[in-house]
């Protein structure tokens, strides 16, 4: 949320071993290092949850790592086969139809056109729902938008995600986002550095995580952001530690513990049902409240979210921009086909003249339209 403040999946890889089974002519090799959650995302969750270290897959000869019968070794084979095979099929569909084709429009439009942190924003979303390479048209600025804070920050999270979607480390982008939270004076850049590094869940090592736990303990805006780090391999005592930021006086702080807390995959019991009592009892006027709703909606079950829906509708439809835009990426992740007339005006013809207003929410609406049409792929609008 820090990069608001500039206009407005995974953690680093910790492979297992390779388990290696004979299938003539080759080996197949499985690199099945599961994160915190079992790398199983639940119903609804985003893509973005996928991570760099999730299964890596690849055909190679080589010597058999595993010793099993042959039997044994075929049986092995034909299970991870199918189970991938099914894993495979079960990944949401590419959007289709003419609602889909405007929002990848605008989208496009926004990266191709815009020059502030919409075009990065957009560009992030478009690798979210499974378009590759979205920063071709502006290849000849990323040189520039490497050497400049916020932007170099959001840069190198697209890249990491791309190097993620194809099977690549993250490693040489959250190398880069680490130096800057480690190296760099101002704060700004290091809250911007950190929120990156909690949203692709960096996992720490024993080294790192100590240095952030060191300024975790601070009840501040850095101290916070250390602590949504900290706690990105599944560490229970820093998502403890981070939800108790909801009930700080600083509407501020309340604001970014939500919103760190609505990358969090899952959280803990107590922890699910403090945020979301939180958001219901956060007052009407606060600038927190849009952002406790959203993340409160993502987290709830269904029971839950008829309570917390017509608020989330409502901001996308009344609230600030601000507001506005983190409602449209919450309905990404858990809005179904009902809200597509809430979404669609928000989009611009594709005939019509490219225009800089409002660009976030367009980056915003297009995001939710596409990712809810590639949940119901029998739907093309």
């Amino acid at each position: 949320m820090a990069e608001r403040d500039g206009l407005l999946n995974r953690c680093r890889a910790k492979p297992l071993p390779g388990v290696r089974i004979p299938l003539s002519p080759f080996f197949f090799s499985a690199n099945l290092a599961d994160g915190p959650d079992g790398n199983v995302p639940a119903p609804d969750r985003p893509l973005e949850k996928e991570g760099a270290n999730g299964p890596q897959i690849c055909f190679l000869g080589g010597p058999l790592l595993m010793k099993t019968s042959p039997l044994a070794s075929f049986a092995l084979s034909a299970a991870l086969w199918l189970g991938l095979t099914c894993a495979a099929s079960a990944q949401p569909a590419s959007a289709a139809g003419p609602l889909a084709d405007l929002a990848r429009a605008n989208l496009h439009a926004i990266v191709a056109n815009n020059h502030a942190l919409p075009r990065l924003h957009a560009a992030e979303d478009l690798v979210l729902v499974g378009e590759s390479d979205p920063l071709a048209p502006i290849q000849g600025d990323l040189a520039s938008l490497a050497t400049q804070p916020i932007y170099r920050i959001v840069l190198w999270r697209i890249q990491a995600r791309e190097a993620a979607a194809a099977g690549r480390s993250m490693e040489p982008f959250t190398r880069q986002i680490m130096a800057v939270f480690f190296t760099v004076p101002a704060t700004s850049d290091r809250v911007n550095a950190a929120e990156t590094l909690g949203k692709l869940r960096y996992a720490p090592s024993e080294k790192e995580r100590a240095a952030f736990l060191q300024l975790a303990s601070a009840d501040t805006m850095l101290g916070l952001h250390s602590r949504w780090v900290a706690a990105g391999d599944g560490h229970t005592g820093d998502e403890t530690a981070l939800a108790a930021f909801l009930q700080d006086r600083d509407p501020e702080l309340r604001s970014d513990a939500a919103y760190a807390l609505r990358f969090r995959p899952h959280l803990h019991k107590a922890n699910r049902e403090l945020l979301i009592q939180s958001a219901l009892q956060e007052p009407t006027t606060s600038s927190a409240r849009a952002y406790l709703y959203a993340s409160a909606l993502f987290h709830a079950n269904p029971q839950e979210r008829a309570k917390l829906l017509p608020e989330v509708e409502r901001t996308v439809e009344k609230g600030t921009p601000d507001d506005a835009f983190e409602c449209l990426n919450v309905l990404a992740l858990v809005g179904g086909p009902e809200e597509l007339s809430r979404l669609r005006p928000f989009l611009q013809p594709v005939a019509a003249p490219y225009r800089d207003a409002d660009a976030d929410l367009r980056v915003g609406a297009g995001y939710a339209i596409l990712s809810i049409l590639r949940r119901h792929p029998g739907l093309r609008p």
